[in-house]
């Protein structure tokens, strides 16, 4: 299986292997082409975003984020985490 790989992948997987983070060297390539599906999924959920993101500045949909903005969005963050919500790990207080 790993016939078609260059030789420092082919040296990468046996020392995942060799160390035991996986249980043999097609799960090493398994795992990896799944976090690179998964990769791909993030870039179009991105891509997803960023088009509608775009379609709403032109529809007038903005506003301005000022230091209030960000203020205001701290001591939302503090009261959910104080209700138990999960807050985002970019928003600090």
């Amino acid at each position: 299986m790993l016939q078609y790989l260059p030789p420092h992948l082919k040296d990468f997987i046996a020392r995942e292997v060799a160390a035991g983070h996986y249980e043999s060297e097609e799960q090493v390539i398994v795992v990896a082409l799944e976090r690179l599906a998964d990769d791909d999924d993030d870039r179009i959920t991105v891509a997803e975003a960023v088009a509608e993101s775009r379609a709403a500045m032109d529809r007038g949909e903005t506003f301005e984020m000022t230091d209030d903005f960000f203020q205001q969005a701290r001591e939302r963050a503090g009261e959910n985490s104080r209700r138990g919500h999960r807050v985002s790990d970019d928003i600090t207080y």
